[in-house]
């Protein structure tokens, strides 16, 4: 599995979406033509999507306050960036600290070996049987 897909997968099974206040939106579309990943959030409720990365442009350039914002599925919570934010890094930190705790952080590979491999990377040893990448 690739590296975007599995990213996709988690976007898309995420909890917190994006949303659209329909009643507040005025339609000017800025929304739209700030996402990277080219949704049409002016014509959604909800952005379910598996390209969507949760960069929050579009939240970042609708021009009407509380019109686009981030809220917990299917509870209906506001969710502030901040928040969101603090969490990633909550997760990445207990994630890191346990993996270290737990011994599983290290890999098995002697420094020799290392250094070894890391000065023949450029050789035949390691190019592809194709010869491709070279």
């Amino acid at each position: 599995m690739s590296y975007g897909a599995l990213l996709g997968l988690v976007g898309l099974l995420s909890p917190i979406k994006i949303k659209r206040n329909v009643e507040s939106c005025i339609d000017c579309d800025k929304c739209s033509k700030a996402c990277p990943n080219f949704i049409d959030v002016a014509k959604k409720k909800y952005v379910i999507s598996d390209e969507c990365t949760s960069c929050m442009n579009c939240i970042d350039v609708c021009p009407v306050k509380n019109t686009l914002y981030l809220e917990i599925f299917p509870a209906r919570k506001k969710f502030s960036k901040r928040l969101v934010a603090i969490t990633i890094v909550g997760v990445f930190m207990i994630v890191t600290g346990l993996g270290m705790i737990t011994g599983n952080w290290k890999n098995k590979i002697k420094l020799e070996d290392y250094f070894y491999h890391i000065q023949r990377i450029e050789s035949s040893e390691y190019s592809h049987p194709t010869g491709v990448g070279k």
